[in-house]
């Protein structure tokens, strides 16, 4: 199977496909756990880019290539995301700065959601097949290093 990424004609400035062969398999949760860590210790670079917006939870994707992308969350005292799951890619997110509470399961429902706060320097790996929500439950920040595959 091959994949095709949209390409802008430097004439036309019109936008074709490009094929660009094999798509390569995804990433194991194991392999994203090793990057998101990565990462987090690059805190020079994700400290100067971190925004934290008390209306808004704040995000930036760091870079993406055709095997995972990552990015930068920022959140302001108790923000939060709903329960959704990640359109079939499997991930790793590393809490850099404050703490977080994820409430996670499965897409097949096959066990019970689950609770764990997860503080600084905490970093989980999950399949494909994960669904959670994700808040922060403190009056400070936080920050989190995310990264899946196949990118989002």
């Amino acid at each position: 199977m091959t994949q095709t990424i949209p390409t802008r004609d430097q004439t036309t400035g019109q936008t074709t496909g490009q094929e660009i062969g094999q798509i390569l398999p995804p990433l194991p949760p194991e392999r994203l756990l090793a990057i998101v860590r990565g990462l987090g210790r690059d805190a020079a670079t994700w400290r100067a880019l971190a925004q934290h917006r008390p209306d808004e939870r704040w995000y930036l994707r760091l870079a993406t290539n055709p095997r995972f992308d990552t990015w930068l969350i920022g959140w302001d005292a108790h923000q939060g995301v709903d329960l959704h799951d990640h359109g079939g890619s499997a991930g790793a997110l590393l809490v850099v700065e404050g703490e977080l509470l994820e409430t996670s399961g499965q897409v097949d429902g096959a066990e019970p959601l689950r609770e764990e706060r997860l503080g600084t320097g905490t970093a989980r790996a999950f399949g494909a097949g994960h669904v959670h929500w994700v808040v922060n439950p403190e009056p400070t920040i936080a920050t989190s290093v995310h990264v899946y595959s196949p990118p989002l």
